[in-house]
C-alpha cells in the first residue's frame, strides 16, 4: 500500500440490510468502482472493504459493502471516508495531474512572488481553479495552459503567470 487517497464518503444507511449512500469524489463518479481494493477509514486507520453490490441513485450511489450486514452496523460509518491506493490510479499523460498531487504545492509567479500554498481546487465547469493561501491572503488561479507554466512535483512548486492582485 503506497498511499491512500480519499475517493468518496459514506452517507446515511438505506434500508435494513446494510446498504448505504455513497458519494464519489472522482471526476467520473463511476470510476470509484474501478479501484480495488477500496479502503474504509475506521477510527483513524484504513481497512480494506469490498463492494458486494452497487447501483446509481440520483447523483450518488447505493452500495452494499461486505462489512455492512445490517442497518445498525452501517449507521456507525455515516460520514466515513472511502479511499483507494494511489498505486491503483491510472497513469496520466505527461503534464496532467491528479488533484491530490497539486494540493499543498507552493505557487510562485514569474516575478518570484509566493502566492501561497494550494489549499483547495474548485471545479467551475469551465476550468479548474487553484485556491492558494498565504496567511489570510487567498488567490484564485485558473488552471489554464497560459496561466500554469510549470508543475514541478519534485520541488513541490507550481510556476504561474498570475499576479497577487488579480
Amino acid at each position: 500500500m503506497e498511499a491512500i487517497h480519499i475517493v468518496g464518503n459514506i452517507g446515511s444507511p438505506y434500508g435494513v440490510y446494510g446498504w448505504v449512500h455513497l458519494y464519489s469524489a472522482t471526476q467520473n463518479s463511476d470510476d470509484i468502482f474501478l479501484y480495488e481494493p477500496l479502503y474504509l477509514k475506521n477510527l483513524g486507520s484504513w481497512e480494506k472493504i469490498k463492494v458486494v453490490k452497487w447501483k446509481k441513485h440520483n447523483d450518488h450511489y447505493l452500495v452494499l459493502f461486505d462489512k455492512f450486514t445490517s442497518r445498525t452496523i452501517a449507521e456507525h460509518y455515516v460520514n466515513a471516508e472511502i479511499g483507494a491506493d494511489v498505486a491503483s490510479f491510472a497513469d496520466l499523460e505527461e503534464g496532467n495531474y491528479y488533484w491530490y498531487q497539486l494540493m499543498n504545492l507552493t505557487v510562485i509567479n514569474k516575478l518570484g512572488e509566493n502566492l501561497g500554498t494550494v489549499v483547495d481546487i474548485l471545479d467551475t465547469g469551465a476550468n479548474d481553479v487553484l485556491v492558494a493561501k498565504e496567511n489570510d491572503f487567498e488567490v484564485l488561479i485558473p488552471y489554464l495552459d497560459h496561466v500554469i507554466l510549470n508543475v514541478d512535483l519534485a520541488k513541490n512548486t507550481i510556476l504561474v503567470d498570475w499576479g497577487k492582485d488579480y
